[in-house]
């Protein structure tokens, strides 16, 4: 019978690193709160008349609440969001203007 063999060091750690290449990195950006859903759909439509690059414009986690992601320069994700000040409540998020 012939025994396994053991996986040399090199070979678990270039194992680790191509896991490690596909891991997405920490997702780092600010968020924006709008004052409602409908400013939520403004926004995007000028952040197309400006050229700036966004993904669609979604219904968020929450009944009538409404968000769009766009990236600045350096394409650091940022976003518009709407939420309800109930669900806000809930969940802690501050809509309040500051």
């Amino acid at each position: 019978m012939e025994s396994a063999r053991l996986p040399t060091a090199r070979t678990i750690v270039n194992k680790a690193a191509t896991v490690a290449s596909r891991v997405a990195a920490p997702r780092v950006g600010l968020a924006f709160a709008l004052g409602s859903a409908a400013e939520v759909d403004a926004a995007s439509a000028w952040l197309d008349s400006n050229g700036v690059r966004r993904k669609p414009v979604s219904d968020g986690f929450t009944p009538g609440s409404r968000y769009v992601t766009f990236y600045d320069p350096d394409g650091i994700p940022l976003e518009f969001y709407y939420m309800d000040a109930v669900y806000a409540d809930l969940y802690g998020v501050d809509v309040e203007p500051q």
